[in-house]
């Protein structure tokens, strides 16, 4: 069985182990051909391609491209102040960052399917079947506003 050889560009390689924030001898511990995959040489394999890609956390798709991207952090960056040089974000920041975000949108998604099933509920509710007259099923609208206090009448 023939390996598949991927083209990469050196500059692409070269900004994968700056972002990587590793020295340049751990790399060539775990790659040793890495200096003639940057000289053009040599051509890694996909499966090696795929693990650089995961040791030095570099997205695959972005060894992919012709040039490196400019990675900005997708959130406003509170830990510098205005006047300070910027630094690029770590992989791992960047990494827990887009998990987050991931996490984040699931549960919108989640809380207004709730929302929705609440809503079919509540419209088929009938005030005189509630003693207090109040609705116990909150809004999604007053949990993003905090806990929940009192609820209005169902009308």
């Amino acid at each position: 069985m023939t390996s598949i050889r991927v083209p990469v560009q050196p500059q692409i390689l070269d900004w994968a182990e700056t972002r990587s924030l590793q020295d340049g001898e751990s790399l060539r511990a775990h790659f040793p051909k890495l200096d003639d995959w940057k000289e053009g040489a040599v051509q890694p394999t996909l499966k090696q391609l795929e693990d650089f890609a995961a040791f030095t956390h570099t997205p695959f798709g972005f060894l992919m491209l012709a040039e490196p991207p400019i990675e900005r952090l997708p959130i406003p960056d509170f830990r510098t102040m205005p006047s300070e040089r910027y630094i690029r974000p770590s992989p791992d920041l960047l990494e827990t960052i887009y998990i987050c975000q991931e996490r984040q949108d699931w549960y919108r998604d989640f809380m207004r399917e709730i929302d929705e099933h609440r809503r079919k509920i509540r419209s088929r509710r009938n005030t005189k079947d509630d003693r207090t007259g109040y609705s116990r099923t909150p809004r999604l609208s007053d949990l993003a506003r905090g806990a929940p206090k009192f609820y209005r009448p169902c009308r």
